[in-house]
């Protein structure tokens, strides 16, 4: 019997995005269930190394309540491994840490009334227009962005948001947690 847990994510984990692959591969399984916002309010800049996006789960006073947006992103049903591997990924705890989010799930909006009623038939009941308390990934320092003027806040990521900072798009990131290479050590 397998854990089952909610993942929202909101930057190149989603759809679209080339990181959105590594909810497809092993070890673990991810169910996407659906788009959906935040309840509260947070802030989400895109940063300035690898133009890649930060969200905050709370600045204190130095993030005004003004800059902070309901956020867009997806909801995905994880079991514990892809839970771990997403960690891993993530760069958890030392890059991201793992909070929780409450969200609203989206209403199902597509070009095609036959895709669209066959999206809301594979939702799970429990999940359609609910609230669901999911993880996501916070930034773990406050980094100038957070509460830089120079960083717009934005609510939906996307590859132009990213292009518009300069970057890829979000789309060739790496692993946060990668190992820097050794050097090779002469024998004596």
């Amino acid at each position: 019997h397998q854990l089952h847990v909610y993942v929202f994510v909101y930057g190149s984990l989603k759809k679209g995005h080339s990181n959105n692959a590594q909810l497809q591969q092993p070890p673990g399984k991810a169910k996407f269930v659906g788009e959906a916002q935040s309840v509260t309010r947070h802030r989400l800049v895109v940063g300035r190394t690898h133009c890649i996006p930060y969200l905050y789960e709370d600045g204190g006073d130095r993030i005004k309540d003004e800059d902070k947006k309901q956020i867009v992103g997806e909801v995905y049903k994880v079991d514990r491994h892809m839970a771990a591997k997403l960690d891993r990924f993530e760069g958890c705890p030392s890059f991201y840490y793992r909070g929780t989010i409450d969200v609203q799930m989206l209403p199902v909006t597509t070009t095609t009334p036959q895709r669209q009623q066959q999206q809301q038939q594979q939702r799970d009941t429990a999940e359609a227009d609910q609230v669901l308390t999911c993880f996501v990934y916070y930034k773990t320092d406050l980094a100038p962005e957070a509460y830089s003027p120079d960083f717009p806040s934005i609510s939906d990521y996307t590859p132009d948001d990213a292009r518009s900072h300069g970057g890829s798009g979000g789309m060739l990131r790496s692993n946060h947690n990668a190992a820097a290479p050794r050097r090779k050590r002469k024998n004596k």
